[in-house]
């Protein structure tokens, strides 16, 4: 694509404290930002704490979404229009936070595909990309995944560290 995307963190330090705890888009040629949306509290222990996931929904359009970690708070997946960041979110949803484990996205399951969300309490959502909704029931795997989730032919891989390799369908 024509757009790179970054999660930013806190903003202990800073002032003016423009693009902390932001979802920002760049172009990648020049590194010039093109679009961002600032969440959480400042000065508080609130940062993105997801890499953003780049997907697709029924609607064809081409969103982002990324894990706020809230401190004290509730944490929050936040979805964005990917060209419409600056307008906010389209949607969120309390999953609270895993911190460690990339999300994923399956293009083939379900309209619009279904997006893979590991969140806090090693509960894994499948939601719809456009609203957030559950496309099954939360599952707890048990254990704390670690590095990123895999999708493949149907079966999604979660890595357990030392629990293991966690296979679903």
């Amino acid at each position: 694509g024509s757009i790179l995307v970054a999660a930013t963190g806190e903003d202990y330090s800073c002032n003016p404290c423009t693009y902390v705890r932001s979802i920002v888009t760049m172009d990648p040629a020049t590194m010039t930002i093109l679009q961002s949306n600032k969440q959480g509290a400042d000065n508080a222990d609130q940062d993105f704490g997801s890499t953003p996931i780049i997907f697709h929904d029924s609607q064809n359009r081409t969103l982002v979404g990324a894990h706020l970690k809230a401190g004290g708070s509730t944490p929050y997946f936040f979805t964005y229009v990917l060209t419409d960041v600056n307008s906010g979110p389209i949607w969120q949803r309390n999953t609270s936070l895993s911190t460690g484990m990339m999300d994923a996205y399956d293009p083939t399951f379900g309209s619009g595909g279904t997006l893979f969300i590991f969140g806090g309490g090693n509960t894994l959502y499948a939601v719809d990309p456009a609203s957030g909704q559950d496309r099954w029931t939360p599952v707890n795997v048990g254990s704390q995944a670690h590095a990123n989730m895999a999708v493949a032919n149907g079966l999604i891989f979660l890595n357990l560290g030392s629990s293991g390799l966690q296979i679903r369908s």
